[in-house]
């Protein structure tokens, strides 16, 4: 029998909350009906609750997550922050600094969407092929049901690559970021120009240059070594 476990939503914002988790045979939805007020007093501070739990149970190792915000309003929505915490107290950031200074109410600014085009890059999962990660010139989209519908995943654009249980990012900067799919990605280092090929393969990550040089990481994406000149 599994362990009862939560997540919980931290939030500043009212509304409903839904998970999509999905385990390691199939996608699994959990609800939290109870609303959110945001703030919980004055006007200004955390959420009442705060923070919002989902009860979780049945499930495997979770590898892929989306969250939908039911009727989410608010007078000044930029000024709202909302975080996803796992039960081993990993938070991943789901919106801050978003939808702008002006009133919004009755919105759902993850509501399942085509992806736009064009498509720069994508990158399945290693371990489930549901898990799909697509970079658009929109920012990067994620889907958990093999590309039927595609969520918002982040800001970042740019060549792709997915190591087990981490999603891997070199922006138009030429930075390496990295974090799990649909969450907030940490900035790992920097390649020295932008490379024409990325991808991960057993303990490392590979990246070729314009110039013939393929570079190669041992320290997820930190610091990185020449290897070879085509």
């Amino acid at each position: 029998m599994r362990h009862l476990r939560r997540l919980v939503l931290l939030c500043a914002v009212s509304g409903l909350a839904l998970l999509v988790a999905t385990g390691s045979a199939s996608a699994e939805t959990f609800t939290n009906p109870a609303p959110i007020k945001i703030p919980g007093s004055g006007t200004s501070g955390e959420a009442a609750p705060y923070p919002s739990e989902f009860a979780v149970s049945g499930l495997g190792p979770v590898r892929g997550m989306s969250v939908t915000l039911h009727r989410f309003g608010h007078t000044h929505p930029d000024d709202v922050n909302i975080s996803l915490r796992s039960p081993s107290g990993d938070i991943v950031g789901l919106m801050r600094d978003a939808c702008g200074g002006g009133d919004i109410e009755d919105f759902r600014p993850s509501e399942p969407r085509e992806l736009p085009a064009p498509m720069f890059d994508l990158a399945i999962a290693t371990d489930d092929p549901d898990l799909l990660v697509a970079a658009t010139e929109d920012g990067l989209f994620t889907s958990i049901n093999a590309g039927r519908s595609w969520r918002p995943g982040g800001d970042a654009v740019g060549l792709l690559a997915w190591a087990p249980g981490r999603l891997f990012v070199v922006d138009d900067q030429a930075q390496v970021l990295s974090g799990v799919p649909g969450g907030q990605l940490s900035r790992q280092g920097t390649l020295p120009e932008l490379p024409v090929a990325f991808m991960a393969a057993e303990d490392a990550l590979y990246a070729a240059l314009a110039d013939g040089r393929v570079l190669r990481s041992v320290d997820e994406g930190v610091s990185w070594t020449a290897i070879a000149q085509v």
